[in-house]
């Protein structure tokens, strides 16, 4: 009767190893196919850009305000896409200004946008 008792436990411990295992493989199997998978997905983001696309750069310039000067008028003079609202929010926040009231004579930035590189 003993023996049956050690035959018993000796089945439950392989029986738990088996499972132990399993569980291992599953658990590495996965990870291994959650990697796979994002590596896949996150290699496959490709920009294509053909010869007629538009490149467009951004870039400052250090403005001295002049008596009929508004972030209005800048901003119809500047803006890419007409968007004066977002343009004028930018000015804002680039210059600290708390309102839309610009100083003559004070120096401001803006931004302005074009196709051409310049170095």
């Amino acid at each position: 009767m003993n023996r049956d008792y050690e035959r018993i436990i000796r089945n439950n411990r392989r029986r738990r190893a088996r499972q132990l295992r399993k569980h291992i493989i599953m658990f590495l199997s996965t990870v291994l196919m959650i990697i796979v998978v994002s590596f896949g997905m996150f290699s496959m983001h490709v920009k294509a850009d053909t010869k007629d696309s538009v490149h467009i750069y951004k870039y400052y310039k250090n403005v001295t305000v002049t008596k009929d000067d508004t972030l209005w008028g800048y901003a119809k003079q500047y803006a890419p896409d007409g968007d004066y609202e977002k343009y004028i929010r930018e000015v804002k926040r680039t210059n600290n200004l708390q309102d839309d009231n610009i100083q003559v004579s004070s120096n401001i930035i803006l931004p302005y946008y074009s196709e051409e590189f310049l170095n």
